[in-house]
């Protein structure tokens, strides 16, 4: 691929945040007929319309949305790509060795595998995974034994000495039911009707949520089974043991199969949120943006 088709896709994504030709040319440096321009372009090549003119404000077509969930990743890449030279300078790392340290629970998520995806393809950057519980990953961090951390928001310990976080991925807990449970086609779903409540719990911290999230609906409904297993989680909803509460994160392959279907949880609902953690002077915007498109890929 050409880097004039390269900036062109930079463009077309810039567009998508705002639907704005003016604003894009604003963040790119472009006038506005520039930026409608190098869509078009980028139209002609692909034979296709990425984005509906005849709307106002124009709006990205479902093949302009699939494509732009196609070439996140790519771009990711590729910027980590160039700057890799100025990214090991400011790791100040031998060997350009980078320790990462994921959460057993975000590790469970396939992100060990994309990460080995990504390092196939970028053989300069070498990549050693730590997997444990967020606040023994923290611990290392400030040790100087890990250089980054991906785990959990807000974090089991004292943050004292690490200067840096970013949030790169905020999940939702779902309701998780067999996908012949009556509540998917009534619309309906009482706590109060279910017998057997299972929750997907990787440590306290999963388990302290669900606590907390019976707690706002002002119930006394009581979890009857914590797994810390994405197949037993699975089986035991999908064989009507009991209704199930979970990240979508650690479903997708079972939602994938319709093994099991999702809801949205009655009351507020409930999410997690995972940050990158980091000592100074450590590039963690560019690693934030990698997980961001790892986790995205593995959703799609």
């Amino acid at each position: 691929m050409l880097i004039n088709d390269i900036k062109q896709i930079e463009i077309f994504h810039e567009f998508s945040k705002s639907l704005s030709f003016a604003e894009t040319g604003r963040r790119v440096g472009l006038t506005p007929s520039a930026i409608s321009h190098s869509i078009k372009s980028l139209e002609s090549q692909l034979r296709c319309s990425l984005v509906d003119r005849n709307q106002k404000p124009p709006v990205i077509t479902a093949k302009g949305k699939r494509f732009i969930a196609n070439t996140r990743s790519v771009l990711v890449g590729l910027k980590y790509a160039l700057d890799d030279v100025v990214t090991i300078q400011g790791l100040a790392l031998p060997d350009n060795l980078v320790h990462i340290g994921l959460e057993r629970a975000l590790a469970n998520s396939m992100l060990v595998d994309l990460i080995a995806q990504f390092q196939a393809g970028n053989s300069k950057k070498k990549f050693e995974i730590h997997t444990d519980q967020t606040s023994v990953l923290l611990e290392k961090l400030k040790a100087g034994k890990i250089d980054l951390v991906a785990g959990l928001t807000p974090p089991p310990i004292s943050l004292k000495g690490v200067t840096h976080q970013a949030t790169f991925y905020k999940e939702e807990f779902k309701l998780v039911t067999a996908v012949d449970h009556p509540s998917i086609k009534s619309n309906e779903f009482s706590w109060k009707e279910e017998k057997s409540i299972i929750s997907l719990c990787f440590d306290q911290y999963d388990s302290h949520l669900i606590k907390s999230y019976f707690y706002q609906l002002q119930s006394d409904i009581e979890v009857h089974h914590h797994v810390n297993s994405v197949s037993a989680f699975v089986e035991l909803v999908s064989k009507g043991m009991g209704v199930g509460i979970s990240s979508t994160l650690m479903l997708n392959d079972a939602l994938k199969h319709n093994k099991v279907a999702c809801q949205e949880l009655p009351g507020e609902g409930l999410e997690r949120r995972w940050s990158l953690y980091s000592m100074s002077k450590r590039p963690t915007e560019q690693f934030c943006e990698l997980f961001q498109s790892m986790l995205i890929s593995s959703c799609d």
